[in-house]
């Protein structure tokens, strides 16, 4: 069984995410608990999604569950984001 992984890593492998991605996964979230690491964003290409998990196995290697709920696609939002509400009521 592994090490529990400590949660003070999280603003490591944020930055270790950033450097090695260029900055190209948008609302980077990164949660550490004792069993893994999650790591959430979005992003525009699976190239960059698969540099944010080489990212963290520089850090925390391979022995380590990873998720990665990184979401590709052309829209780097949620729909819900930068509409007015009150638009949708006609």
């Amino acid at each position: 069984m592994a090490e529990a992984i400590k949660p003070d890593l999280e603003p490591v492998l944020r930055n270790r995410i950033d450097a090695r991605t260029g900055g190209r996964v948008h609302q980077l979230r990164v949660e550490v608990t004792p069993t893994g690491v999650a790591v959430r964003g979005f992003t525009s290409s699976y190239y960059c999604k698969q540099l944010a998990l080489c990212a963290v196995q520089e850090v925390l290697g391979t022995e380590v569950p990873i998720y990665i709920f990184i979401e590709v696609g052309g829209s780097l939002f949620t729909p819900s984001e930068g509409r007015d509400s009150r638009s949708l009521h006609l």
